[in-house]
């Protein structure tokens, strides 16, 4: 609805329409069951591409999925990030396709050993397939690591901001990362972890 209000403003801007019906009507959010990894279903993945077993194909697009779970990357991004969008090798600096906004990422050491050798400054650094046939190899994947979860690409972005909070990064920090402008986009973006429930009812013990 979001999407054929914002064509229905460019109709007016353009004078094809006189009002956009939309503006009468408030639109909300639903937060919807947003699928993540927990930091042993991470590790678990991050095992699994190391230990090499699984066809190329699938191996690069666990990849540059696990890439994306440690910086927060949506499939736009990843698959135009080049090179030289990475400075001294220590953070990433882009102008993220959807929104437009710039953000610096530090890379962490599990995303650094995911970085393909260059060649020169402008090749793209990972080989991103389209988002059907990632998002099917990805359904392979998680069988064959044994994760009972319906994950798609969009759920490595979930899964770095739960991760971030679960590890104690404040949300401001989440949301400069992901290059959010309104910091309740990132509170959607972050659950948490059972474990971490665990632990904090565990105060009521104390």
């Amino acid at each position: 609805m979001k999407f054929i209000k914002s064509i229905l403003n460019k109709a007016v801007l353009a004078g094809m329409i006189k009002e956009n019906v939309f503006d009468k009507i408030p639109l909300g959010r639903t937060d919807g069951n947003r699928e993540f990894l927990t930091i042993n279903e991470l590790e678990s993945l991050s095992e699994l591409y190391y230990k090499n077993e699984l066809k190329p194909n699938k191996n690069n697009v666990l990849r540059y999925f696990l890439f994306c779970c440690y910086t927060g990357l949506r499939f736009s991004d990843i698959k135009n990030l080049r090179f030289n969008d990475i400075l001294d090798n220590k953070y990433l600096s882009i102008k993220m396709v959807k929104t437009k906004e710039k953000v610096t990422i530090p890379l962490t050491e599990k995303a650094k050993y995911l970085i393909p050798k260059s060649s020169f400054k402008m090749q793209y650094v990972f080989k991103v397939l389209h988002d059907q046939p990632t998002n099917r190899y990805l359904k392979d994947i998680m069988k064959v690591a044994e994760i009972n979860k319906s994950i798609s690409f969009h759920c490595s972005r979930h899964t770095f901001a739960t991760v971030s909070k679960t590890l104690g990064m404040e949300y401001d920090v989440i949301s400069r990362i992901l290059g959010h402008t309104d910091i309740k986009t990132t509170k959607v973006y972050t659950k948490y972890e059972v474990s971490h429930l665990e632990k904090e009812m565990e105060k009521w013990n104390t």
